[in-house]
């Protein structure tokens, strides 16, 4: 493994619980279903079937029914990382 990829795995504050379940992402007055592909007690990664303009803050729906305010703080191509603000 390059040193690299190992920085970046120790920079993680927190462990990822993977799974690929239905979930939602509210800006604003727009709601988009999106597929969360990791949660963690800090952020989430997730999916959107179209590239989107969303930015800054956002409300993620959990496939729990749990709503967490997070802020975009990555995106690449269709997937965005989110920081959990609550």
């Amino acid at each position: 493994m390059s040193t690299h990829l190992r920085t970046w795995t120790e920079r993680r504050r927190a462990d990822r619980s993977h799974m690929i379940r239905a979930g939602r992402i509210t800006s604003g007055d727009r709601t988009l279903d999106c597929i969360v592909l990791n949660t963690s007690v800090t952020g989430a990664k997730v999916y959107l079937p179209a590239a989107t303009d969303i930015v800054g803050r956002v409300m993620l729906t959990l496939p729990d029914g749990r709503i967490r305010q997070a802020r975009i703080r990555w995106r690449e191509g269709e997937q965005i990382g989110l920081e959990f603000l609550d």
